[in-house]
């Protein structure tokens, strides 16, 4: 990785997040001996958590900045140019140009939006709450709380708690091995939570339920299309049972032209 193509990017303002993160995944790819990056688009998606759309879309715009070269494509994949001068010199952030990636080209040399100071003016600080910058030039990425974390290599699932869930400690050691697996393979953003101890009881919670409804002694409800069969059957020997008394009545007092044992011939 060359750090000055790194610091380069970031020094980029583009006006667009989207763009400026993917710039930066160029440049982290950067070699100094081929002046190349080529990183494949899903590295680029993994790195970024951006969409592949998304991350296809910003390297149009960057292209049409004329920030990036884009060469070859099809089965190879594309291979990228950055198009600062990296050797030559930095470029201050004061004076870092203003582009506009709104679908029209401009061009990284233009002049700067922000007015350079005037002579005996305070020098340049970080604007307040962006992350500081470490020698090279690249900014430290700071985890908030707000951002949570990673599962911890260190997390060991309270057993009890699934315990407490009616699981045996067959089941509960099971549910915590499949917990910590599935966590720590999740990529991007959607592997990070606040509260590890409370996604845990969720999980056994879930996990508990799971078992309850798959439980072999457990009666299961008949079919809808079973409970309907057996209503309509009630119904008909109802029916059947209604008509046979009725039929018992009339042989009784001879009606309904019912003809005795003894009048057959």
């Amino acid at each position: 990785m060359s750090h000055d193509a790194v610091q380069w990017a970031r020094k980029q303002r583009l006006g667009n997040p989207v763009a400026k993160n993917v710039l930066v995944a160029l440049a982290e790819h950067h070699n100094g001996k081929t002046a190349q990056c080529n990183p494949k688009v899903a590295t680029i998606c993994l790195e970024t958590d951006y969409s592949e759309r998304a991350v296809r879309k910003a390297l149009t715009k960057l292209k049409q900045a004329g920030l990036i070269r884009v060469e070859g494509g099809g089965k190879a994949g594309n291979s990228y140019q950055l198009s600062g001068d990296f050797n030559r010199h930095a470029v201050p952030d004061n004076e870092a140009p203003q582009l506009n990636l709104t679908g029209t080209s401009a061009s990284p040399t233009g002049t700067s939006c922000t007015p350079k100071p005037a002579p005996g003016a305070p020098p340049y600080k970080e604007p307040e709450g962006e992350p500081k910058r470490t020698r090279s030039g690249s900014r430290k990425r700071v985890t908030t709380h707000e951002q949570g974390c990673r599962l911890p290599e260190s997390f060991s699932p309270d057993l009890s708690v699934a315990l407490d869930q009616g699981m045996t400690l067959e089941q509960a050691e099971r549910s915590a091995l499949n917990f910590c697996d599935y966590w720590k393979s999740k990529p991007g953003a959607a592997g990070r939570k606040l509260d590890w101890g409370a996604v845990w009881r969720i999980w056994t919670r879930n996990d508990a339920a799971k078992l309850e409804r798959n439980r072999p002694d457990r009666e299961k409800k008949p079919h809808i299309a079973d409970q309907a069969f057996e209503a309509t059957r009630q119904a008909y020997l109802r029916e059947q049972g209604e008509f046979l008394n009725d039929d018992a009545e009339d042989a009784a007092d001879g009606s309904a032209g019912y003809i005795l044992p003894g009048h057959r011939h």
